[in-house]
């Protein structure tokens, strides 16, 4: 998200705006004027009085000079544009937004303008006098918002309309067969927009946002604020995070909370954290009511990459990950990698074992992206990951398109996981992430590929390299090889006395086989084994 500079005649809210545009946008908010007066122990009108409005312009500029080498949002007094250095510094940080509004309806704030000293005396004649003098600066901003009707709301929304469509973002469209179409948001620092998107999407009413303890904690005063800033009505629902939040009895208890909380069929919910809560989230949503709306704020790299699009919803069985579920889309995703960076490097691997499962079997070029950056996306650099995310989620919503329900081609979304969700199930759901489970599925699974020579033994090595590469364990322990076995048979792409597994046969390319010999699968997996005792 760029910075935000509010320029404008006095009088003009730059300061409520600048305030309130400040807690939606997350951003650190400096007004000059009131800095200047606090710096110098002395009101405006003093300091011009004492020293000249020239001295008051080399405190601004030098002000100026300050602010723009952090992000915020600023609200300048009415002269600065009267220096051409202002302008050019504040234009280069961020966006110019320009608050303007006829003399008349300025003179009406300000009555006998006893803080502007310029304004003093006959104050229609010289807000006409000063408008003359700064007009083509003031209109030559990035936006110009005539505040004469407006209150300080209305100002904010039309702005945030504005960085909604200016902002880099990327947008995936999904057109699932059986559900309403909607778009994934991808872009840095964009949860301020929120509200925004939401409205977009049709979003409205009461909105329960159940959200992980972290992202409540990192995220959650600035999504309530940028949801009520777009008129809606917000309140946060903190959940369990982890595999515990998809439980009957987490769930269960959760609808009294949106009873009591009057979430109804007219508002929504929000999933904001990990692919566990946003599974959790649909299926709950999926269910209130016989079915309310959901959007999807991600905040962990797997939930952005995978989880957020997609519709599967789903809880946990003891015996078995993701067993009762069924799908429900989202409204909306909005994805601010931003937020990646709060989550933990070993969050950040997790969520790059899906990354590597798309280039795997469906995107060789993408498979190499993550070869040649994996330094760069492991320290979750904002330049690589909105391409990342958006190559991922592309990809996805073209299998998504091709077979909603998951029983064709969308299957090959499942390298690694047959193995992996075996793993997890048998060992608790907590000696591995999803995203550790999936990246051992898919050493396990490539080496199968090998063993019935359906891939090269080089396709194995270089996966495992990046693998290796990414921090990602490519082995298993803490759980011994029959009882893993027992796990696979579990699995919900079983078709009878058959296991589907999907493998890939060159790098950007899988196939999903029901032909694979169980006895070949006992011999990977026994040679891969830990030795007896180890590993817990």
């Amino acid at each position: 998200m760029r910075n935000i500079a509010l320029i404008g005649m006095p009088a003009t809210g730059k300061s409520a705006v600048g305030r309130q545009l400040s807690l939606t946008l997350g951003l650190p908010f400096v007004d000059t004027d009131e800095t200047i007066e606090s710096r110098e122990d002395a009101s405006i009108s003093s300091i011009f009085e004492r020293h000249g409005e020239p001295h008051f312009r080399a405190i601004e500029e030098a002000l100026i000079a300050e602010i723009t080498q952090a992000p915020g949002v600023v609200a300048t007094g009415g002269g600065v544009v009267e220096r051409a250095s202002n302008l050019q510094a504040l234009r280069s940080w961020g966006w110019l937004i320009a608050l303007v509004a006829s003399p008349e309806a300025i003179a009406r704030r300000v009555g006998q303008a006893d803080q502007w000293p310029l304004l003093k005396g006959q104050v229609v004649a010289n807000l006409e006098r000063l408008w003359a003098r700064r007009a083509e600066k003031y209109l030559s901003a990035d936006l110009v918002v005539d505040v004469g009707h407006e209150d300080v709301d209305g100002v904010v929304r039309k702005i945030l309309g504005f960085l909604a469509e200016r902002e880099p973002v990327s947008s995936i469209e999904v057109n699932p067969g059986q559900a309403q179409p909607y778009r994934a948001i991808v872009g840095t620092g964009i949860l301020g927009l929120l509200g925004y998107y939401a409205r977009e999407a049709g979003l409205s009413g009461r909105v329960g946002i159940l959200a992980s303890p972290a992202a409540a904690r990192r995220h959650g005063e600035q999504v309530c604020d940028a949801l009520q800033g777009a008129g809606l009505d917000p309140v946060l629902i903190e959940v369990p995070s982890g595999e515990s939040v998809k439980t009957w009895e987490n769930v269960g208890g959760l609808y009294g909370r949106l009873l009591r909380e009057q979430i109804d069929r007219t508002g929504c919910l929000i999933a904001m954290g990990g692919e566990e809560v946003i599974d959790a989230g649909g299926f709950l949503a999926g269910t209130y009511m016989r079915g309310i709306p959901i959007a999807h704020v991600p905040t962990t790299l797997m939930a952005q990459l995978d989880s957020c699009i997609g519709g599967k919803v789903a809880l946990n069985h003891f015996r078995a990950k993701n067993l009762i579920g069924f799908l429900h889309h989202p409204r909306l995703a909005v994805v601010d990698v931003a937020a990646v960076g709060g989550s933990g490097v070993r969050s950040v691997r997790a969520g790059l074992a899906e990354a590597v499962k798309y280039g795997a079997i469906a995107d060789a070029d993408l498979f190499a992206f993550i070869e040649a950056h994996a330094s760069e996306l492991l320290d979750a650099d904002s330049r690589r990951l909105p391409e990342l995310v958006a190559r991922c989620l592309r990809i996805k919503a073209r299998f998504v398109e091709e077979d909603e329900q998951g029983v064709g081609p969308r299957m090959l979304l499942n390298y690694g996981h047959t193995f992996g969700h075996a793993i997890e199930s048998s060992t608790g759901f907590h000696r591995y992430t999803h995203g550790e489970a999936v990246a051992i599925g898919m050493t396990l699974a490539a080496r199968v590929a090998v063993a019935m020579g359906l891939a090269p033994s080089s396709l194995e090595a270089r996966q495992t390299t990046l693998l290796r590469a990414l921090g990602l364990p490519i082995d298993f322990s803490g759980v011994a090889p029959a009882r893993l076995v027992e796990a696979l048979w579990r699995d919900k792409k079983r078709q009878g006395a058959s296991l589907r597994f999907i493998l890939p046969v060159e790098i950007g390319r899988g196939e999903v086989r029901g032909d694979v010999p169980i006895e070949m699968v006992e011999s990977v997996i026994t040679a891969h084994a830990p030795p007896a005792g180890a590993g817990g």
